[in-house]
């Protein structure tokens, strides 16, 4: 039951934030978005892990974590081989 009353106030937050015309307004909500992601972060990834144990990828995080290594080498290699045609 937590969990369905947090995701609902992140929905609501990241509603709010898209819905407010405001650029101070949408500052403070990131910015409390990102406040509620890092004091809840453990729970998090408890809860990422157990999904990932659902699924039966156990080393879902350090999977992830090497796929996203591997596009931003090749993206800052791109990004090197751009430059240096010039």
């Amino acid at each position: 039951m937590e969990q369905l009353i947090a995701l609902a106030i992140v929905i609501l937050l990241i509603v709010f934030i898209v819905k407010v015309g405001s650029a101070i307004w949408r500052l403070l909500g990131i910015l409390l978005l990102a406040f509620l992601v890092w004091v809840f972060r453990a729970e998090i990834m408890a809860q990422i892990n157990e999904w990932a144990r659902m699924i039966g990828s156990e080393n879902f995080l350090e999977d992830a974590k090497q796929f996203i290594l591997t596009i931003w080498d090749m993206l800052v290699q791109w990004f090197g081989d751009f430059i240096n045609q010039f």
